[in-house]
């Protein structure tokens, strides 16, 4: 699904994990597969601009949703 928004806080960040908030609650995740900006294909996306995402995830994405950017990072663990 492709879909058209401000980043209001942050950053988001190509191939980022994402949750869909709607009325206050998590509806579904998903994964940005591509980010652009002015039909260019960006990295990362700050705050106070538009950008245009490429979403894959589990649930369609209506107007006034709410998008929760995150990056999963796994940690080494030293003994």
């Amino acid at each position: 699904q492709l879909v058209g928004g401000m980043v209001i806080e942050g950053m988001a960040e190509n191939r980022a994990s994402l949750e869909v908030i709607r009325n206050d609650k998590v509806v579904g995740r998903g994964k940005i597969i591509s980010l652009q900006r002015n039909k260019k294909s960006m990295d990362k996306v700050k705050t106070g601009k538009e950008a245009g995402i490429l979403f894959a995830g589990n649930v369609k994405i209506k107007d006034k949703d709410i998008l929760s950017i995150f990056k999963e990072e796994e940690a080494k663990q030293n003994l």
